[in-house]
């Protein structure tokens, strides 16, 4: 493959450019002097056809042959006329250059639109490089006849070839005097960068003493060169600092990194107390209807006592209907306190990520099933399963994991969380939560999805913000997606 020089190309593309340039110029010139020149044929045969006319209308009143050959003849002397025709009011030819067309009545396409377009003005048409014109006869306002008149177009393609030539010979002369002044411009400027790029090699290899020259007259290059020499100075001072600065520097990055820790495990304290906060909220609003009820069995158990009518049977009853309240609170305020454990997972183990997420589940759904019901599905679709009741959710070894459980657990709090905010303020009817699970490789994937209100695209971008929140902030801090986001990123 043949190289060619940074210099070599620069000239080509100059000589090329500007031959590109001419040869525009030449072209956009020979155009113009045609249309010019076109546009004055026309003009010419305009004029020499509405001149006949005039001087056609006592010869054609007194139908003098010989006079109107004698005009139609006179128009040869004019370099560009091919042919001259006098018609009559009935479009028969009275004279004409060609005396063979005497008589005759014009049938043919063109001829007919010329007398259909001149009824009352002077027409023009291009057709045959020729100029066809076609101009009536007025006598006291009544046509009494027309003048046709077709001038030739090949004399002026001559004339605008010729002109094209010479402009083909002034561009070639002027290419190559560019040409030999582009290449004395470029070679010395080359000259100059060659010395410019050696300077550079050398700073690459460390000598930041080298003198860079310049030409002195504060030309680009010289520009360029002031800049290299500005470069090296401010390289020079950014080695001193950075030599400084690497005396320390791992020291106070390890510090920088153990305060980032500190704060982000800060963060997640204080969102999953904030979360602890919520449930116990939701636990007192889940126990304040079976304590009513409670409440209720005892009043009924008073005033059968006091009425005498209370039974063996009916006292049994209500102590199993009250026994059964207070189970169910125990149950509520034990799977909180399991949840939140910090010895809840053995380190040895492995727990199946479904299982962790339906107990996530769990501890919201009594919050939601106050407001409406609530209908969950794990979908897992490496076994194509799809489970709908909780307690029937299958283990699998594809999506067992033994490593920062409470962590991944704090992330789908807090996505659950937002999940189940989402579907109380929505006008459904019944809350969904659909939960599907995929694997690939070493990579697990949890897609969650609800019918709550959606997010709008004006906060979608921000909702992984700190401390952003579209909901009240004397309740909320912003910070759930937040923390989910910094714990999958780094762990």
């Amino acid at each position: 493959m043949i190289r060619i020089s940074l210099k070599a190309k620069i000239i080509i593309n100059v000589i090329l450019l500007h031959a590109v340039l001419m040869i525009f110029i030449s072209y956009e010139f020979y155009k113009n002097q045609r249309d010019f020149m076109l546009e004055e044929v026309e003009k010419n045969a305009i004029a020499v056809a509405k001149n006949l006319a005039a001087n056609t209308i006592l010869w054609l009143l007194s139908n003098d042959i010989k006079a109107m050959e004698e005009l139609v003849e006179s128009q040869r002397l004019n370099m560009y006329v091919q042919e001259a025709i006098i018609l009559d009011k009935h479009n028969r030819i009275k004279s004409a250059i060609d005396k063979s067309l005497i008589g005759l009545v014009p049938t043919d396409r063109i001829s007919k639109e010329l007398i259909d377009k001149s009824q009352d003005n002077t027409y023009l048409i291009r057709h045959d490089d020729l100029v066809d014109v076609m101009s009536p006869i007025f006598s006291n306002n009544v046509k009494i006849g027309s003048v046709r008149v077709l001038m030739r177009l090949t004399a002026i393609e001559e004339e605008s070839i010729k002109i094209l030539e010479k402009s083909v010979i002034y561009s070639t002369i002027a290419i190559l005097v560019g040409g030999f002044l582009a290449y004395f411009t470029i070679n010395e400027a080359m000259r100059r960068l060659q010395n410019l790029v050696n300077s550079a090699k050398s700073i690459t290899k460390g000598d930041l003493d080298i003198v860079i020259s310049k030409k002195g007259n504060n030309d680009e290059i010289d520009v360029l060169a002031d800049a290299i020499t500005a470069m090296v100075n401010s390289l020079k001072k950014t080695i001193y600092e950075l030599q400084e600065l690497s005396v320390n520097l791992n020291e106070r990055v390890k510090e920088e990194i153990d305060k980032q820790r500190e704060q982000e495990a800060l963060l997640i304290s204080q969102s999953r107390i904030a979360s602890m906060g919520e449930m116990i909220i939701a636990i007192t609003h889940h126990w304040r209807q079976p304590l009513n009820k409670i409440a209720l069995v005892i009043q009924v158990l008073e005033d059968e006592y006091n009425n005498k009518t209370l039974t063996p049977q009916s006292l049994s009853q209500y102590v199993l209907d009250i026994m059964t309240l207070v189970n169910d609170m125990s149950m509520v305020l034990s799977d909180f306190q399991n949840f939140f454990s910090r010895n809840r997972y053995e380190t040895e183990r492995e727990y199946d990520i479904k299982l962790i997420l339906r107990d996530v589940i769990r501890l919201f759904k009594d919050e939601i099933t106050v407001q409406k019901p609530l209908k969950t599905s794990y979908f897992c679709k490496v076994h194509n399963l799809t489970f709908d009741e909780e307690d029937k959710i299958i283990a699998c070894e594809d999506f067992k994991i033994n490593r920062n459980i409470p962590l991944l657990e704090q992330v789908l709090l807090n996505i659950i969380k937002n999940s189940i905010e989402s579907i109380s303020i929505s006008d459904k009817e019944f809350a969904e939560i659909i939960v599907e699970f995929m694997r690939q490789d070493d990579t697990i994937t949890i897609v969650v999805k609800d019918n709550g209100v959606a997010i709008s695209e004006d906060t979608m971008d921000r909702i992984f913000e700190p401390f952003f929140t579209t909901k009240d902030r004397a309740f909320h801090t912003g910070l759930g997606l937040y923390i989910a986001m910094v714990i999958l990123k780094t762990h």
